[in-house]
């Protein structure tokens, strides 16, 4: 026979020298042959204590993120209380709420690049002399950061971002940012970023609503023919004449729409560039239409030589007569000033006065 002892309950046992060359492992009893199938078959890894060393087993992802091991929470106080006796345990430090963030951000780094195995440098007042030269802010969008211990990730909580992501967590290597920004940093590039927030700004910037109304069952609604287009094409659903006291004749086309503009915004009306095959010009260059204004929206036109035109001279009802530009203005305070204004290289120079 041939002593050997159970993998499980460590007792010692003998068995025959046939059994020992068929298994490679030996249990004193079904019970522990039940709890070594267990731990062979199972994907956990065995970690021992860090107190007092006794085998527990962790799940691979639970074992990736820890430094240190349990069997117990007897055996976790015991350990904490060494880890954080004195000048290792912060609150010993009698550090303020701003130094407390910073030191557990620090950790926190720390940690990261022992899995990660990256250089690291820093200490929480690094980050905290950082945090003071950005003047809390954003190293890419100045927002404010602010500083809080507790509550949810938000989209400006405070996030430490390595500047090249080759390279470790060292003083020269690190800025401060939002939390948003740097996840999208961790795929993706510094460009692709800007264009990204370029482009959704040009569109929350550009894009307003207007109200419609149709004040005609065949109005058409004003719309951009082509993308990028400045200017919405306005259709005509009637055509009329008009002469004016000074004997002027006039082509009045309806739209049947009214509109409703936001203020800051003004609507010009402008001819499309048709109007060069008629014989009709724009009677007031250019319509404003104020943010008051809600009256159906009229082209008045001009004929050439004052009298009436032929069919193929002018717009026909149904035909696209004009355009509507919407574009915002500043609301312009005048100041008189009895001092001289102040002197340009033009000066007084009237027309003409900057060449041909």
């Amino acid at each position: 026979m041939i002593k050997t002892t159970c993998e499980i309950c460590e007792i010692e046992l003998k068995i025959s020298p046939s059994r020992d060359r068929r298994n490679r492992h030996h249990t004193c009893s079904k019970q522990c042959m039940g709890k070594l199938s267990s731990m062979l078959n199972s994907r956990k890894i065995a970690k021992p204590c860090s107190q007092c060393k006794k085998i527990v087993y962790y799940k691979k992802s639970a074992v990736k993120d820890k430094l240190h091991f349990f069997c117990s929470r007897s055996c976790q106080t015991l350990l904490q209380k060494q880890l954080y006796k004195g000048r290792g345990n912060p609150r010993s430090l009698n550090m303020s709420s701003e130094d407390y963030f910073f030191y557990t951000r620090t950790k926190e780094l720390e940690r990261r690049a022992r899995i990660k195995k990256l250089p690291f440098d820093l200490d929480y007042k690094d980050l905290l002399e950082l945090y003071r030269a950005q003047r809390g802010t954003c190293h890419y969008s100045q927002i404010p950061l602010p500083i809080k211990n507790k509550g949810p990730i938000e989209i400006n909580s405070l996030s430490v971002d390595r500047v090249d992501s080759s390279k470790g967590y060292t003083k020269d290597n690190v800025v401060l940012c939002s939390h948003a920004i740097n996840m999208f940093k961790s795929r993706y590039s510094l460009t692709d970023i800007k264009t990204l927030l370029q482009g959704m700004y040009r569109t929350m910037s550009t894009t307003i609503e207007i109200k419609l109304k149709k004040q005609h069952p065949s109005a058409v609604l004003p719309r951009y023919m082509r993308v990028g287009d400045a200017g919405m094409d306005l259709t005509a659903v009637s055509k009329t004449y008009e002469t004016t006291e000074s004997g002027r004749q006039l082509i009045v086309y309806d739209t049947g729409i009214s509109v409703e503009i936001p203020p800051g915004y003004v609507g010009l009306l402008f001819p499309r560039s048709s109007i060069c095959k008629t014989a009709l010009t724009l009677s007031n260059s250019v319509g404003v239409i104020d943010s008051g204004f809600r009256s159906t929206i009229l082209f008045k036109f001009a004929i050439d030589g004052g009298t009436r035109p032929t069919s193929h001279g002018a717009y026909q009802a149904g035909d696209r007569v004009g355009q509507l530009l919407i574009i915002p203005y500043p609301q312009v305070v005048v100041t008189e000033v009895f001092d001289e204004l102040s002197e340009t290289e033009r000066g007084q120079g009237g027309f003409g006065s900057t060449g041909n």
